[in-house]
C-alpha cells in the first residue's frame, strides 16, 4: 500500500482519536504559552482529540510531518514526538473528554500532563498524558480500548511506519 492510499484508508466520518507518540530522544518541548515539557526518550504520549469536521483531514494532518501551521498544543508535540499508533472511532458526539477522565481513572498506567491540549475543557486534566508501563504494545491497546469502550466507542487501533519524513501519513501496511 503507498502513502497516499494509507491515507485514504482513514475515514472521512467525524470522529476522536487518540495519537499515540514516542520520543526519539530527550527533549524539551516549548508547548506555547504553557511552557515547556520535557520528553524523555521512548517515552510514550496520549493525545486525544475530536475531528468532527473528518477524521481524515485531521489525522492526515497530524501525520504530516511538515508544511503546516503551528495552531495546537499538538502541533508543538508534533515537532518532536513521532506518531507510532492511532486510535480512533467513528462519532459526531464530543467524546474526547468521556475517553480522558476514563484515561484519567487508569492512574496505574497513564498519568496526566495538566493543562495540554484541554484549553477548551473544563472537566479533564489534560487531553495529554504519558503512558507509565514499560509493557507491551497490547498492555496500551487493553488501555486505550477500554477508554473508548466507556465512552460507548468501537476503536480502530493502527500502527503507523516510522519511515523518512514526508508530507504523507505513513500507515503500516500490516495493519491495513
Amino acid at each position: 500500500m503507498t502513502q497516499i492510499d494509507a491515507k485514504f484508508s482513514i475515514p472521512v466520518n467525524p470522529g476522536v482519536y487518540i495519537l499515540c507518540m514516542r520520543a526519539p530522544r530527550s527533549r524539551d518541548i516549548v508547548i506555547g504559552k504553557r511552557g515547556t515539557l520535557h520528553a524523555d526518550e521512548n517515552a510514550i504520549y496520549l493525545y486525544i482529540g475530536s475531528a468532527l469536521n473528518g477524521l481524515r483531514s485531521r489525522l492526515g494532518r497530524h501525520l504530516a510531518r511538515s508544511g503546516k501551521n503551528i495552531h495546537w498544543h499538538v502541533d508543538h508535540l508534533l515537532q518532536v514526538l513521532e506518531i507510532f499508533r492511532i486510535c480512533y472511532a467513528i462519532t459526531d458526539e464530543r467524546k474526547e473528554c468521556a475517553i480522558s477522565i476514563e484515561i484519567n481513572q487508569q492512574s496505574n498506567i497513564f498519568k496526566a500532563i495538566d493543562g495540554i491540549g484541554n484549553s477548551d475543557c473544563r472537566s479533564c486534566p489534560s487531553h495529554l498524558y504519558r503512558y507509565l508501563e514499560t509493557g507491551t504494545p497490547e498492555t496500551l491497546d487493553a488501555g486505550l480500548r477500554a477508554a473508548f469502550d466507556h465512552a460507548g466507542l468501537q476503536p480502530i487501533i493502527r500502527a503507523i511506519d516510522s519511515g523518512p519524513q514526508t508530507n504523507e501519513p505513513r500507515m503500516h501496511p500490516s495493519m491495513e
